[in-house]
């Protein structure tokens, strides 16, 4: 299910045929519900910066997917933060060289 409500975030308009009716918003709120949600207090850090803590448990399950200790992680790589109208989300990313 997961998986078709990220395939319809990905989906447009294919010639004059609309294929997803249902808002980014609307799809994205589905997912939600079955997120892992934890809350965080944010700091402030500098002039136009702001700090939150990610739970260890989000870097863990991505570097046992590539096959790296937290520690090589968290050298290659680093964190994307996709933002707009519709909410947020992180990604991870591999860093160059």
């Amino acid at each position: 299910m997961l998986s078709q409500l990220f395939r319809e975030l990905s989906l447009g308009v294919e010639g004059n045929t609309v294929v997803n009716t249902r808002s980014k918003r609307d799809v994205i709120a589905e997912i939600a519900e079955d997120a892992y949600i934890k809350s965080y207090k944010m700091r402030m850090v500098g002039p136009g910066s702001i700090e939150a803590t990610i739970p260890q448990l989000l870097v863990e399950r991505e570097a046992n997917k590539v096959g790296l200790t937290i520690a090589k992680f968290i050298e290659r790589y680093r964190i994307e933060y996709l933002f707009g109208d519709w909410g947020a989300f992180i990604r991870f990313t591999p860093t160059a060289g």
